[in-house]
Order: C-alpha cells, then structure tokens, then sequence
C-alpha cells in the first residue's frame, strides 16, 4: 500500500489527488491487505482415524467436491449413505473404507482425540505426596 501512497502523492491535480486519497482509505478500511486476503474458516474436519458408523457425516475418499453423505446403515462391506440435495434423495451403496467420517465446523470432534497417557495411583499419591510436603 506504500506504492500506492507514493504514485498518489505524485498526481499533479489536487482534487483528483485528495479524491483518490479518499476512495483508497475507503479500501483499507474494508480490506485487510497483506498475507490474509480474507477471513476464512474451514467448512469440514476430516478425521480419517474415526470409524465409519451408522448416522456419520461422511465424504468419499478422494473426492474433490464437499458432497457431505449421512450413514443410514452398515452391513460388513457395505455402506448405504444418502444425501438430500434440494429436495431430491441420492442413496448410494458403497465400501466403508471408501469414506471419511467429517465434522462441520463448529460440531464436537473429542470423541476422534486418542488418549496418548494415563496417571495411575501410584504415581498420583508420589505426586500428591510432593505438593503436600513443602
């Protein structure tokens, strides 16, 4: 925005420099110039290590498009999905290890965390037993 500033302030005719001025001003206060162009929030959260259950928000694996699918039901290796666009039902049938379970921004994603340690007891009293010793 600085070059700009500077081929601004070179414009010979006052008036059209001060209307230009201000049209400029008018463009930094409604755009965020830099690295960030816009505010943007992911619209899904894929989590592969999830399993396919029935009732799950699905995609199809490798597809380019966000065609959200629901689970209705599971029977071994297949997977009946459906997604309602529009008024109008697509049902589908394919393997569930063609789908990744997804979550849209703002749903509960805690049940896909892994547990990665526990306290036991015996470490807890050690622990206990520090803190209360000072």
């Amino acid at each position: 925005m600085a070059r700009i500033d500077d081929l601004i302030n070179e414009i010979g005719d006052e008036r059209v420099r001060k209307a230009i001025s201000a049209e400029v001003k008018k463009l930094r206060d409604n755009k965020k110039f830099g690295l960030v162009f816009e505010n943007h929030l992911p619209e899904l959260s894929y989590l592969y290590s999830v399993p396919v259950k029935r009732g799950a928000s699905v995609v199809k694996r490798g597809s380019k498009g966000a065609e959200v699918y629901r689970v209705q039901s599971l029977a071994g290796s297949e997977a009946v999905i459906r997604r309602d666009i529009e008024g109008v039902t697509e049902t589908e049938t394919v393997n569930p290890q063609e789908l990744v379970v997804v979550k849209r921004y703002g749903e509960a994603i805690y049940p896909a965390l892994l547990p990665v340690e526990t306290v036991t007891t015996k470490i807890y009293k050690r622990l206990q037993n520090f803190w209360t010793v000072g």
